[in-house]
């Protein structure tokens, strides 16, 4: 699961979908990390609860071929928040669950599929190393470039135990 809270109400579908893209590419890198594919997906868009006009929607989609490739679950959790949008409300949370989750390595193929897995594969594989390589990952056009929407940590407390580029040091 990926799910953040946004840093402003976002009002917009493209904002949305930004969004959603990127915790769908978030949880893609999850999921490979792990050796897992998702066979179903579900994406949620709610609006705060301390409001008049609240909404919550959610929709599932089933992938023919369980999957780890970020472009498809970018593609399929996008496709979602087309039919989750609802004009006029101002959205506080998104976020996509990924079940049916499967070893990488036991996927059941579809007779009918279309999609080069293996070419699919190899192109995750090597943008998963370039960015663990680089201190700012590639990112993928469907996330957006300015992202305002995202969450601004102004107020986080140092993580001693989990950076090293953040523990106190000593004169």
């Amino acid at each position: 699961m990926v799910s953040r809270m946004f840093g402003k109400p976002v009002e917009s579908a493209e904002e949305l979908r930004e969004a959603v893209a990127s915790y769908a590419s978030r949880g893609g890198e999850k999921l490979r990390a792990n050796g897992l594919a998702a066979g179903v997906a579900t994406v949620y868009v709610t609006t705060s609860r301390f409001i008049e006009k609240r909404c919550f929607n959610s929709r599932t989609i089933a992938f023919a071929v369980a999957t780890n490739d970020t472009i498809e679950l970018i593609r399929s959790a996008c496709q979602c928040i087309d039919r989750l949008y609802r004009k006029g409300c101002a959205f506080k949370k998104c976020g996509i669950i990924f079940n049916g989750l499967v070893s990488e390595n036991r996927v059941q193929k579809n007779l009918f599929d279309t999609v080069d897995r293996l070419k699919s594969q190899r192109l995750m594989r090597a943008i998963d190393t370039i960015n663990a390589r680089l201190d700012s990952p590639l990112k993928w056009a469907a996330e957006g470039l300015g992202q305002s929407w995202k969450v601004k940590f102004k107020r986080r407390s140092n993580r001693y135990t989990t950076r090293w580029n953040e523990l106190p040091e000593v004169a």
